[in-house]
C-alpha cells in the first residue's frame, strides 16, 4: 500500500504531536533557539549563590569573566566559576545547534540537518549577545 499524505498524527512509527508545517516551523524552532541562548547564566550564578547584580559590579558584563570577580581571594573558586558559566554559556549554542533537526521534525519542519543546526545554532548566538 503506498504511503499516503502527511498529515502530521502519525508517521511511521514516531507521533507528530505539533504540525505547523514549513517554513512556519523552521522560524519557530530559530525563536527558541534564540531564547535558549539568551539564558544569562553569569547573572543567574551571581544573583543565586552571592545575591548580587553582575550589571553593578565589575565590568557590568554578565559573562563568565565577572561573575569569576565575585572571588577576588580565592583563586579556585575564581578558575571553577569561570569555568561553569563559560561551559554552560557554550552548551547552549551548541544544544541548539546539536538538536534542530530533531526540534525541527518535532514541529513538521521540513528543513535539512544542516539549514536548521544553522538557523538554530546562529539564533542562540544571536540570543546570547
Amino acid at each position: 500500500m503506498a504511503p499516503g499524505p502527511r498529515r502530521g498524527i502519525l508517521q511511521g512509527s514516531e507521533r507528530l504531536l505539533v504540525h505547523l508545517g514549513s517554513p512556519i516551523a523552521e522560524i519557530l524552532a530559530g525563536l527558541l533557539a534564540f531564547l535558549i541562548g539568551g539564558v544569562p547564566f553569569g547573572w543567574l550564578y551571581a544573583r543565586t549563590v552571592k545575591g548580587v547584580d553582575l550589571r553593578t559590579i565589575g565590568s557590568g558584563n554578565i559573562g563568565a569573566t565577572n561573575a569569576a570577580r565575585l572571588y577576588p581571594d580565592d583563586r579556585r573558586k575564581f578558575v571553577l566559576t569561570f569555568l561553569v558559566i563559560f561551559l554552560l554559556d557554550a552548551a547552549k549554542g551548541f544544544a541548539a545547534a546539536w538538536f534542530a533537526h530533531e526540534l525541527g521534525r518535532f514541529l513538521g519542519g521540513a528543513g535539512t540537518p544542516n539549514t536548521m543546526a544553522v538557523v538554530c545554532g546562529s539564533s542562540a548566538i544571536l540570543g546570547h549577545v
